[in-house]
């Protein structure tokens, strides 16, 4: 005792607790609380300890658990009365929860009673009679060196988390250095799993993917689960469970008990079969929040988590969801990479990737076709050595405005330099791929050999030529009457002239000036035949395309010179109106066109009266590079859905018709960039109009 005296004065000089006022802790100052003392003794120690400490007396002055304030006090001043045991007054506060951990100050009547009470567990014990100051030096001592105890205490805590935190951390560091020397995602995965079942002390664990397609949890690692459960549990997507949770939540979600959780009483007979208590279940979430997977631990007994525990969870799921993200991205890439391996191997289409400044990186077999170069000889050439000089300046236009970032790719027919020579017309598609910068990485283009189609086009250009050539020498069959008539004209009249000639040659004297005259008319009736023969040789016999300038309305006046006996045949007025209209085209099949538009008009009129028949064609500027031509007729018109028909090929309606005139005036139109089209008249009848570059 005597040396616990000796201590606890040294304890006073060298290492005194500063009082409350000074360490400004008013708020905060030392409780202490008074047990088993009486009233006379409670005033008394209040007094002495003054307003540096806080005092509460348990109620009655017993010792029953219920009697302690509900306060956790810093000290504890215990009376032991005569006639009363005061051991077990300590026992039974040592013995509460909320006094067991503060120090424990025994008022004795005597030094046998003493030291029973520090064997008992008191930390200091006074004898009555005590003086005050020595009552105030045993309360101090015993605060200070509480205040020490927690320090050391708080301290050695501190290191423990500390060694076990550079524990976790070595073993982090272990375990990102295996991961680098392992192949295969599932392996990867099963490295985390136990990692986490180690970090945790967990007896059962499990690792489960989201599958791409259907967007479900599926289990690709497990430890010690059954196979029951792992088959319930084979697909999860939402629902109560911890995974499926967590899943729906994308954040953590801890079962501490399962017996607690209602969420999982549908749960309780395969948790019971398991033998499982309770769960964690942390998702794997990629960088840019999409759910990839999840992992899972479980316990045989109720469990809680640290907070070094739950940060060291998430770095293991960070690196999981790292890999899985960066796996998934590179089977991604692998096949995007087959994928376009077998198009570029293919061979529908010529293909090559090239670098500005490097020339042809790779090309495939079809390029090598269609330049006929063998693949080692084609990669040593530039894109400029294989364009036609004609065609490589609008090439290289394209090619510096992609440079220049003002495009990304563009659409070019070209011709290309066959290594023998010749040159071969293609479409080429170039599109580009940039670097971070902005600069251009490389270049991928797609080259179509349009020789089959040129080809193709010209077959088609041929058969439509011969097509409207039958289509014209029909309607000369139609306008027999009309062109015997025009060769009537000028026949006639050179048989008067020949008759008038010979009568003045015979007249006595012979009248030379009528008869030059009349041999004058001859000539020129026989011009005027020959014109009209050279127009219908011209208009039966043309069959290739041939483009020149002419006047639109002189056509138009033409053709209803050509008409004239088939309008009066019909009783149709035909005008002819408009401004002059200079266009570029071929004039015989354009004249085609407008006498089939124009012998429809007539059909058309022809159950309307006489008066009301008037065929009206007109040639007008439209726009300054474009003319107008239009064909009205005072017709019957035509029934709902005939003129989304009207242009078909074979659709007619007429009874006799072939369905062939208005498609071949169309694809005329077409062919010379113009277009073809038909509107009903507001009051009755229908117009065609067409449009041609001027």
């Amino acid at each position: 005792m005597q040396r616990l005296r000796t201590f606890v004065n040294n304890l006073l000089e060298f290492s005194p607790l500063p009082p409350a006022r000074e360490r400004g802790e008013c708020a905060a100052r030392p409780l202490i609380l008074l047990a088993g003392l009486d009233p006379e003794m409670q005033r008394f120690v209040r007094r002495l300890l003054g307003p540096d400490y806080r005092t509460e007396a348990m109620s009655g002055g017993k010792a029953e658990p219920a009697a302690v304030p509900q306060l956790f006090p810093d000290l504890v001043l215990a009376d032991a009365k005569p006639g009363q045991d005061g051991v077990d007054l300590l026992r039974g506060l040592l013995l509460d929860s909320r006094t067991g951990c503060a120090p424990v100050i025994l008022l004795s009547p005597s030094a046998v009673e003493a030291r029973h009470g520090i064997e008992a567990g008191a930390q200091d014990c006074l004898v009555k009679p005590f003086s005050g100051r020595e009552l105030q030096a045993r309360v101090t001592a015993q605060l200070q060196l509480a205040h020490l105890q927690r320090e050391v205490a708080a301290r050695e805590q501190a290191l423990n988390a500390s060694s076990k935190e550079a524990e976790e951390l070595r073993r982090l560091h272990e375990f990102s250095v295996r991961l680098l020397g392992i192949n295969g995602l599932r392996l990867v995965l099963e490295e985390v799993l136990d990692a986490i079942v180690a970090l945790h002390g967990a007896d059962f664990g499990l690792v489960q993917q989201v599958e791409p397609a259907s967007g479900d949890l599926v289990a690709v690692a497990q430890r010690n689960l059954p196979a029951a459960f792992l088959a319930h549990f084979a697909r999860v997507h939402g629902g109560s469970t911890a995974c499926g949770r967590a899943m729906t939540a994308r954040s953590r979600v801890i079962v501490e008990d399962v017996m607690d959780d209602p969420a999982l009483a549908a749960y309780l007979e395969m948790v019971a079969a398991v033998g499982f208590r309770a769960v964690q279940s942390t998702p794997l979430v990629s960088r840019t929040g999409k759910l990839l997977g999840m992992i899972s631990t479980h316990f045989r007994r109720p469990r809680s988590f640290s907070e070094t525990e739950l940060r060291y969870t998430d770095l293991y799921a960070r690196q999981a969801a790292d890999l899985v993200e960066r796996s998934q991205s590179e089977e991604a890439l692998r096949v995007s990479e087959e994928r376009f391996r077998r198009y570029f191997d293919l061979g529908l289409v010529g293909m090559a990737l090239t670098a500005p400044g490097k020339g042809c990186i790779e090309v495939n077999d079809e390029l090598c076709r269609i330049l006929g170069y063998p693949r080692e000889e084609l990669l040593r050439k530039s894109w400029p050595e294989l364009t036609h000089p004609d065609d490589l300046a609008a090439d290289e236009v394209q090619f510096e405005s992609v440079l220049a970032g003002a495009q990304d790719g563009y659409v070019i027919d070209k011709r290309f330099v066959r290594k023998d020579g010749s040159a071969v017309w293609c479409t080429l598609a170039a599109k580009c791929l940039r670097a971070p910068d902005g600069s251009v990485d490389c270049f991928v283009a797609l080259v179509q050999d349009m020789t089959e189609r040129l080809q193709a086009d010209d077959a088609l250009r041929h058969a439509r030529d011969q097509l409207a050539h039958v289509a014209r020498v029909a309607a000369m069959g139609e306008l027999a009457a009309s062109i015997a008539h025009e060769m009537n004209q000028p026949l006639a009249a050179i048989v008067a002239n020949g008759h008038a000639s010979a009568c003045w040659l015979a007249a006595e004297p012979p009248n030379l000036g009528e008869a030059v005259t009349s041999i004058y008319r001859i000539v020129a009736d026989a011009h005027r035949a020959a014109q009209v023969i050279a127009r219908i040789r011209g208009y039966v016999g043309h069959s290739e395309a041939k483009k020149e300038a002419f006047d639109m309305r002189e056509l138009l006046r033409d053709v209803a010179g050509m008409l004239e006996r088939e309008a009066r045949a019909h009783h149709v007025k035909v005008l002819v109106e408009g401004e002059p209209a200079p266009v570029v085209g071929d004039r015989v099949q354009l004249e085609q066109v407008v006498i089939n538009l124009a012998m429809n008009g007539f059909d058309a009129m022809a159950t309307v009266p006489d008066a009301q028949r008037c065929l009206r064609m007109r040639a007008d500027q439209d726009g300054p590079k474009r003319v107008r031509v239009s064909v009205r007729d005072a017709g019957s018109g035509l029934l709902a859905g005939e003129r989304d028909r009207i242009f078909d090929a074979f659709y007619t309606t007429k009874p006799a018709g072939m369905g062939m005139g208005l498609a071949i005036s169309r694809s005329i139109v077409e062919a010379q960039e113009g277009r073809l089209w038909c509107a009903p008249n507001e009051g009755g009848g229908v117009t065609f109009s067409f449009t041609l570059a001027a």
